[in-house]
């Protein structure tokens, strides 16, 4: 079994579709590095003020090395929520508010 802090599920779940296959196939995670998005919400006030000058000084540091490195692909930040949309999907069925 695979445990983290947010599913425990069998190995044998876990598939992947590379570029170019047609079919999906089981991951080696001990072969294959992790992949994930992470993003940080502040209440909109936050976007006025910015962040710390500190913070973004020791963010770009570790943003050029792991990007050098090639562990990291890309940075942006994002819109108000006031410029964005909902989209759902339920029962098969898109909805965008």
């Amino acid at each position: 079994m695979f445990f983290s802090d947010f599913h425990s599920f069998p190995r044998s779940l876990l598939v992947h579709r590379f570029r170019g296959e047609k079919t999906a196939r089981n991951v080696d995670l001990a072969r294959e590095p992790m992949k994930y998005l992470t993003f940080i919400r502040h209440s909109e006030s936050y976007r006025k003020s910015g962040p710390p000058p500190a913070l973004m000084e020791a963010m770009g540091k570790l943003v050029q090395k792991s990007t050098q490195d090639g562990i990291l692909v890309d940075t942006g930040g994002l819109l108000p929520t006031a410029d964005g949309a909902r989209v759902r999907l339920a029962r098969g069925k898109i909805t965008v508010t």
